[in-house]
């Protein structure tokens, strides 16, 4: 059973400053080009990488392979359509989850031409998961603000994603993930429901039935 979430609406202003990562780095130590192969693929999240040039900083950390490989595809020629992106700092947003007792960072934030992205990438079998979805209803509700906004100045409206990690190849372009993983409302209480009806009957729901009734958190 999830409880009922608080949240306050969220403050939001035109320009916002990029805010810096603070990555721990040796200058001997080497970094990595954001294309090369990392053998064994546990060792990406120890590691920085560099090289990119859509993005809003200069190095990265990822904490998987497939958030490596979605970056790589972001940079790709196949995603034309990207304008530029990020993987936000600890304090680039205030979003908050679990009675605002959790803070939620989402993994990139992507513009293309007419769209921002707020995105999350999950392994497959955890994107029905409580907690993820949890956060899922924080970043939508982010980003239904950000709309709200949009709407009364005229700006690009924000959709989230949610993508699996055995979606992320790397033949496949930004633009076709962003049509195939867009999660709304809707579709996490679609989720509810088939989680709850293929349960036990001792299982309790999977997001209880209030907690869209709430407003975003900073």
């Amino acid at each position: 059973f999830v409880q009922e979430a608080a949240y306050e609406e969220v403050e939001v202003r035109p320009f916002s400053k990029i805010e810096p990562h603070n990555y721990s780095h040796i200058p001997s130590d080497k970094l990595y080009f954001y294309t090369e192969t990392i053998v064994p693929t546990s060792r990406i999240k120890s590691l920085i990488f560099y090289g990119f040039k859509k993005s809003c900083h200069d190095r990265y950390k990822f904490d998987s392979k497939a958030e490596k490989d979605f970056a790589t595809i972001l940079e790709s020629e196949t995603s034309k359509d990207v304008l530029r992106w990020l993987r936000p700092s600890p304090s680039q947003f205030k979003i908050y989850w679990g009675h605002e007792s959790r803070e939620y960072r989402p993994d990139f934030v992507v513009e293309t031409m007419d769209k921002i992205y707020m995105v999350e990438v999950k392994a497959e079998d955890e994107t029905d998961d409580k907690e993820v979805l949890e956060k899922a209803i924080a970043g939508i509700a982010y980003c239904d603000t950000c709309n709200k906004y949009g709407e009364q100045n005229h700006s690009k409206g924000w959709n989230y994603l949610l993508i699996p990690h055995t979606a992320i190849n790397l033949n496949r372009s930004f633009d076709l993930l962003a049509d195939r993983y867009a999660l709304t409302r809707e579709m996490i209480e679609a989720k509810r429901v088939r989680v709850s009806h293929a349960a036990d009957s001792e299982q309790p729901h999977l997001i209880d039935d209030d907690l869209w009734d709430t407003e975003m958190a900073v």
